[in-house]
């Protein structure tokens, strides 16, 4: 516990859990509590099974005169680094109510998660808490690209923002007339359409011609069980770093998180489980997208990933779809989405700290697995449709990378 400037930061305590649904409110609004507490804040404090025994809640909260002013969480999580096994945190959800902004409580707060465990991950971020998590001595690693395939473009989810925007200007009631005008002329719903054709364009220039399947694909049936471990097993000593894909971790991460619903498959080469692939489908109030959140395969068989995550694609395409996400930091899968159309958007390093140098043991050029799942990455009800910034800089950058027509 340390108190500077009036500013107590210390660990949650069970007697504060009730204190935490106003704070969340002021924090994120009142429409959005749900979303963090009360399932989402018990599924990552208390029913988190691999947060170390005698540790406590894995969160933090900075106080002013005992109100709650600032709150941040961890997420434990088994890890594999340079062939060992350990216990990691993410840091999770920092957030300071506003009026007490620029006093250097998110600093602290970082701190202290940084601090809290022998070995500290970030994947996404926003810049601000990436800036401290570098001051307070993290290193940036392996990146992780985030690559999207468009089914459609909907022009009021392309054009949300725009919407936002007219209205903290010029109020709900008039944006709302303002909106109504320019959606009458159809320029909008033009302008959706001439992105999705772009998109679709690049997308079917990119795409090579699909191979028939080689795996049999099934559903896993109830919850992750020892061939999950067996799995992992022969997939994981390709990596320096590593998220522990075994059983615990699957069925927690999948099966248990509230508000959302993960399809899980196994791919099977003759009688032999080789692969697994997760994905969901947006529920609202997210827009009809699907995610692939993991994909794993064991050594030796690397062609397996293309038929994965074409099974995943063509899955969540029957589902109607708006469009599909994926993201990796492995070669391989970044080659597969190419190959299967996917374009990409934009990429994350991994950032890594530890006071004990555990991470220090990397070798200088060394590979993560990372996916959309990773440190929250995925966290509900946070997928969104492409922006209009991100699909200009799309075809820029597509179009720079793709041969010329012949």
């Amino acid at each position: 516990m340390t108190t500077v400037a009036g500013i107590e930061i210390r660990q949650v305590r069970p007697e504060d859990e009730k204190s935490l649904p106003d704070f969340f409110a002021r924090a994120y609004g009142t429409e959005n509590v749900r979303y963090r507490y009360p399932d989402r804040w018990r599924w990552l404090c208390l029913e988190n099974p691999f947060i170390p025994r005698q540790f406590g809640l894995p969160a933090w909260i900075a106080l002013c005169d005992r109100e709650i002013v600032g709150y941040i969480g961890a997420i434990f999580v088994p890890c594999q680094i340079a062939g060992q096994k350990r216990i990691v945190l993410w840091a999770v959800d920092l957030v300071v109510s506003a009026q007490f902004r620029g006093r250097g409580i998110a600093s602290r707060l970082m701190k202290v998660v940084m601090d809290a465990h022998e070995v500290f991950l970030a994947l996404t971020m926003v810049p601000e808490s990436r800036h401290l998590i570098i001051k307070h001595g993290g290193r940036e690693g392996p990146k992780a690209e985030l690559y999207f395939y468009t089914n459609r473009v909907e022009t009021c989810k392309l054009f949300a923002a725009v919407r936002s925007r007219l209205e903290q200007r010029l109020g709900e009631s008039v944006a709302r007339l303002v909106w109504r005008a320019v959606a009458v002329s159809g320029a909008p719903w033009l302008f959706a359409k001439y992105c999705e054709v772009r998109l679709k364009t690049l997308q079917r220039r990119k795409e090579v011609p699909r191979k028939s399947m080689t795996a049999n694909i099934t559903r896993v049936v109830g919850r992750f069980g020892r061939e999950a471990d067996d799995l992992w097993e022969s997939s994981c000593k390709r990596y320096d770093l590593a998220i522990v894909r075994g059983r615990d971790y699957l069925n927690w991460e999948y099966i248990d998180q509230p508000g959302t619903h993960y399809e899980c498959f196994y791919a099977y080469l003759g009688a032999v489980l080789s692969g697994l692939v997760i994905f969901r489908m947006g529920i609202s109030p997210e827009p009809r997208l699907g995610i692939i959140a993991d994909v794993l395969w064991a050594n030796g068989h690397d062609a397996l990933v293309t038929d994965l995550l074409q099974f995943a694609l063509d899955y969540l395409h029957r589902e109607n779809s708006i469009g599909v996400y994926c993201a990796s930091s492995v070669p391989v899968v970044v080659e597969a989405l190419e190959q299967l159309g996917f374009l990409y958007v934009s990429n994350v390093a991994l950032c890594t700290y530890s006071q004990a140098g555990v991470t220090n043991r990397l070798r200088e050029n060394w590979e993560a697995l990372l996916s959309k799942s990773d440190h929250d990455w995925d966290q509900y009800p946070s997928a969104r449709h492409l922006s209009i910034s991100e699909i200009r800089r799309i075809l820029r950058s597509e179009k720079d990378r793709l041969p010329p027509c012949e």
